[in-house]
């Protein structure tokens, strides 16, 4: 009787972590395609360093040594534009990681202090 109660419990509470999950996730998806990036075929540079999800000082370093091409308009080279087609062939070729933003590890955390509390470890928590 008392297995079937704790069972019944942690699936109560592993429900309720799926709909946070599934929360978390639309968010993400939300502040994406709010952002508009994925639509946009040139980025600025802040646009670009967010779309790798590096800082901008680094974005032009990748520029200058010719890893990411950039784009100015006209003879001014006061603004700088990115084509967001070349970023992706950029993260595919695995130069630069992926955003670092590990959506996995953040739910396995959120799921392992629900069940078992704060007070528990675990080796792999960080």
């Amino acid at each position: 009787m008392e297995t079937n109660l704790l069972i019944h419990e942690m699936l109560q509470k592993l429900m309720e972590q799926q709909q946070s999950l599934l929360e978390i996730m639309k968010s993400v998806q939300k502040e994406v395609l709010g952002m508009g990036l994925h639509t946009k075929q040139y980025l600025t540079a802040d646009e670009a360093a967010h779309y790798l999800d590096c800082h901008r000082s680094h974005l032009w370093t990748m520029s200058n040594s010719g890893l990411i091409h950039v784009y100015h308009p006209g003879q001014s080279r006061k603004r700088a534009f990115y084509k967001r087609e070349e970023l992706d062939e950029f993260i595919d070729k695995g130069i630069i990681e992926k955003p670092k933003r590990d959506v996995k590890k953040e739910a396995d955390a959120i799921l392992w202090d629900t069940i078992f509390g704060n007070k528990a470890t675990r080796k792999d928590k960080r």
